[in-house]
């Protein structure tokens, strides 16, 4: 027989449950309609071009490390140059020799009664 306070508390999970399920839909529609996805255009193993980048993480001339909206990019190769970079994308341009995807962490906006 549950007491009053452990149902109490159950229900609260459950209901954050539904909540952070409801919030990661959510986060996936408006990134889907507002073009937060990360877009790539790769030519051949010499021609990256990365769109909705936030960061350069790392770089020297055989490694570079991008974080995007949705996932961070290691890209190994020779002689790595970049070019072009603004608010939208990045040109990376080198022979590869690597390229490996990284999928970020989604977080959570939901607020806990705690909180508040």
């Amino acid at each position: 027989m549950l007491l009053a306070s452990e149902y109490l508390k159950f229900q609260k999970e459950e209901h954050m449950s539904l909540k952070s399920k409801y919030s990661a839909v959510v986060a996936k529609y408006v990134k889907k309609r507002l073009y937060l996805n990360t877009y790539m255009n790769l030519t051949d193993n010499t021609h990256i071009e990365l769109e909705n980048c936030q960061k350069i993480l790392e770089y020297n001339d055989i490694f570079v490390k991008i974080k995007t909206s949705t996932i961070v990019v290691s890209i190994w190769g020779e002689n790595i140059k970049l070019s072009d970079y603004n608010t939208d994308g990045i040109i990376i341009n080198c022979k590869f020799t690597s390229i490996e995807f990284e999928e970020r962490e989604v977080i959570s906006c939901s607020t806990t009664s705690e909180e508040l």
